[in-house]
């Protein structure tokens, strides 16, 4: 269906969908659940409090990848929408802490960990030699699973990490993860720093190529600099 971006933003309120709006309000469902507080289904979720239906949100609201300013005005402008929610759902206690921060009453926040299928691989796995042959991989193999975006999950820090860490060992780093804006970024940086050939990019749909890297690399990193749960590290 049709959608526009609100605010130039990937994550917060971005894409607004007319026909979302005209379905929400004439569903006739008991409870309404949204996703993503600044997102534009909780926008609509929002104007469900004037049918009295019971809101139930999972906010997220670290959810922009345009800097701290940005996610402080997200969080302004969310802040009504979380309020008219019936229940919050937190992932963590330092996201409900967060939410009680920015004044939610904390009997409204329920604590649910997102989930993870630790099976969902397990027919994927192979030897770190069949692994490191298959690819034309380097002997020691650092893995990155998530989207490629540099303010939230600090992949900057791991080039930087990789081009002193190849001074000392045979290295790949692999990074599995849909673009979000800073592949080309991250693809200037190593270069600059001479680690291009030691670099390498998984197609993020591909599931058996990151379920082969799941059980076969060396090391798995996640450098962000902050998480509202991190499933990578549970899978």
């Amino acid at each position: 269906s049709l959608s526009f971006p609100l605010l130039p933003m990937k994550g917060g309120m971005v894409n607004v969908m007319p026909r979302m709006l005209i379905d929400v309000l004439k569903d006739k469902s008991d409870i309404y659940h949204s996703y993503g507080a600044g997102s534009f289904p909780s926008i609509v979720g929002h104007l469900k409090k004037k049918q009295k239906k019971p809101i139930v949100l999972t906010p997220l609201l670290y959810s922009t990848t345009e800097g701290k300013t940005a996610q402080n005005i997200i969080d302004k402008l969310s802040k009504n929408i979380l309020n008219s929610a019936d229940k919050l759902i937190a992932q963590t206690k330092s996201e409900k802490s967060y939410l009680q921060g920015l004044g939610i009453i904390k009997d409204k926040i329920e604590i649910i960990p997102l989930y993870a299928n630790p099976e969902r691989f397990s027919k994927y796995k192979v030897t770190n030699e069949e692994f490191r042959k298959k690819y034309s991989l380097n002997h020691f193999v650092i893995l990155y699973v998530g989207r490629i975006e540099i303010w939230q999950k600090g992949l900057n820090f791991l080039i930087d990490a990789l081009a002193k860490i190849k001074k000392n060992f045979k290295v790949t780093l692999v990074i599995s993860g849909e673009d979000w804006g800073s592949k080309e970024k991250l693809i200037k940086q190593a270069k600059k720093l001479n680690v291009l050939e030691n670099l390498k990019f998984f197609d993020p749909k591909d599931e058996r190529s990151l379920g082969e890297a799941y059980h076969a690399a060396d090391l798995l990193v996640l450098p962000s600099n902050f998480e509202p749960f991190g499933t990578v590290l549970v899978a």
